[in-house]
C-alpha cells in the first residue's frame, strides 16, 4: 500500500472515531483538510520524497494595531524550537493571516500518534486563535484543560 492510500486509511478512521470532527477532506494527492465542529480546520500536507507530514493551521488576521505584537510574539515562540517540538508560526504574505505549524515524521507515525498529534494541533489552535485575533490568552488556559502543558504537537 503507497503512503497517501495508508494515510487517506488513517485519516479516514480518525475522523470516524471522533465527535468532534466535522469532515476530513483530501484537497489533492498527499493534502487533506480535517474540520472540526468548531471551524477549526487543520491542513495536512506529505510533500514527495519527504519522511514527514506537515501541519498547519490558520488563526485568524491580527489587528492592525496588533501586527508588531503579534509578528514579536510568533518570532519569540520560533525560538522556542526545543520546548514546541519544533512547533513555528508565521504570518502569511497576503493579509497578515497567522498561521501554526507542525511536523509529524514518517514512517514511524501511527493512527494513534497521528490523531494525538492533531487534537494537540487543534487545541493550540483555539487558545492561538484567541490571541492572535483578540490579543489575549488569559481566558484561554481556563477553556482549554491541559494549554499550560501542550506546546509540542
Amino acid at each position: 500500500m503507497d503512503l497517501t492510500t495508508a494515510l487517506d486509511e488513517m485519516l479516514a478512521a480518525i475522523g470516524a472515531a471522533n465527535d468532534d470532527i466535522a469532515a476530513v477532506l483530501q484537497i489533492e494527492p498527499g493534502h487533506w483538510a480535517v474540520g472540526y465542529d468548531d471551524d477549526v480546520t487543520i491542513e495536512i500536507e506529505c510533500a514527495n520524497n519527504s519522511n514527514r507530514l506537515t501541519l498547519f493551521c490558520g488563526l485568524g488576521v491580527p489587528k492592525a494595531s496588533e501586527i508588531d505584537r503579534i509578528r514579536h510574539t510568533l518570532l519569540c515562540y520560533n525560538m522556542m524550537w526545543r520546548e514546541t517540538g519544533g512547533m513555528r508560526m508565521g504570518l502569511s504574505g497576503a493579509g497578515d493571516e497567522a498561521f501554526l505549524i507542525g511536523d509529524v515524521y514518517l514512517p514511524d507515525t501511527s493512527e494513534a500518534s497521528l490523531d494525538q498529534a492533531l487534537w494537540n494541533m487543534a487545541q493550540l489552535a483555539r487558545a492561538w486563535t484567541r490571541f492572535i485575533t483578540e490579543g489575549s490568552l488569559v481566558d484561554a488556559a481556563a477553556a482549554i484543560p491541559g494549554i499550560e502543558t501542550m506546546i509540542r504537537i
